[in-house]
């Protein structure tokens, strides 16, 4: 059997494509880390897809001190099998019910540290979780805090160090040169034998997405960027260029704060229908899509081979260090893939960037 660790609605539609696609039966460990993860933990229950689904407590420590995050990791590590059941909401298993094959997940959460220190036989696998996951010095990069390298210093002897054993990605001919993870195309395909399945858990029809021009907005507080307001820069940009915003759809981050959208002129859509399928059906060629650098600019060349115009804005907000070096390598990936590479902007100021749009206003 095997263990799927899942926090975001990307990371569990991933979990279901590598289920469906490569026939692996497992279990499903839901963070409640999203808006609308209840409603999903419902809907897989519903789906049957996995053989057990456990809805788990959401991880914030983030205000904690060293001294309690600490004891946090202590317990499990040490008393794996107590930490998960308390985590776990509604169900209760013994040591031998959390002794898996393989993990399949996008880092080393807390869940997947605790079945690593109850089975350290067990197989680690990373399912892609977006541009990180092809870039050779960040697949596991976001758990490497200085906590959890302390604790994992002190508590060797239980928590041995990640050995990745496979990297499941939909673009293996996407990742940076020196990339030294082996890696395993992740299929996706709807058929008739999948669709019910996709249907039961995703919402994916919204006819607003039907315009030209769609925003990928994201939270930007983690990036080393010059200018941080994604927002203001992009309505401005918009303006300028003379664009009808009735032809725009706003995109919101899921993790991002929708009262700061109510009063925006422009149509704001929450992430409530699944990106990656709502691409099939409303993403085409003409499509122009505007982000600083979603990964899910990437989903319909990944997805379906189709390659409508990106505008990568990282560049015109001045992103810089190690950061831009990387979503460079990354974006070049991209284009290298593309037939039309013409297709991919990358705008080096807010002038240009006007001159981009308007140019394709009027395409």
């Amino acid at each position: 059997m095997n263990a799927f660790i899942v926090g975001r609605p990307y990371q569990l539609f991933n979990s279901i494509n590598l289920i469906l696609s490569k026939k692996i039966e497992g279990d499903l460990f839901l963070y409640d880390e999203y808006e609308n993860a209840k409603t999903d933990y419902e809907a897989v229950c519903q789906a049957g897809v996995f053989h057990n689904v456990f809805y788990v407590k959401k991880f914030n420590n983030t205000n904690e001190g060293f001294a309690k995050k600490f004891c946090g990791r202590l317990r499990n590590v040490l008393k794996p099998v107590e930490y998960l059941n308390d985590i776990i909401i509604g169900f209760y298993k013994s040591e031998e019910d959390f002794i898996y094959e393989e993990i399949y997940s996008s880092g080393e959460t807390p869940v997947v540290i605790a079945l690593r220190c109850i089975n350290q036989k067990i197989r680690f696998n990373v399912v892609e979780d977006g541009l990180a996951t092809y870039d050779k010095d960040g697949i596991l990069g976001g758990y490497l805090s200085v906590m959890n390298t302390i604790s994992r210093r002190i508590l060797s002897f239980k928590w041995k160090p990640v050995s990745i054993h496979k990297v499941f990605l939909y673009r293996p001919d996407m990742v940076e040169e020196g990339y030294q993870y082996p890696t395993e195309k992740l299929e996706f395909s709807i058929s008739p034998d999948t669709v019910e399945i996709y249907q039961k858990v995703f919402h994916y029809i919204n006819d607003k997405y039907n315009r030209k021009f769609i925003v990928l907005s994201e939270k930007t507080d983690a990036l080393d960027m010059k200018n941080k307001d994604f927002k203001s820069f992009v309505i401005k940009a918009l303006h300028d260029a003379n664009i009808n915003l009735d032809d725009v759809c706003y995109r919101l981050h899921p993790a991002e704060d929708r009262s700061l959208y109510i009063d925006v002129e422009i149509n704001v859509e929450y992430p409530e229908e699944m990106w990656e399928i709502l691409c099939g059906d409303y993403i085409m060629d003409e499509t122009v899509l505007i982000t600083t650098v979603s990964t899910a600019a990437f989903s319909p060349k990944k997805l379906y081979d189709k390659e409508p115009y990106v505008i990568f804005l990282y560049d015109a907000l001045g992103l810089y260090g190690k950061q831009k070096e990387n979503i460079d390598d990354l974006v070049k990936g991209l284009m290298d893939v593309y037939r039309n590479k013409d297709k991919i902007k990358i705008p080096q100021n807010a002038e240009e960037v006007v001159r981009v749009l308007t140019k394709l206003k009027e395409s």
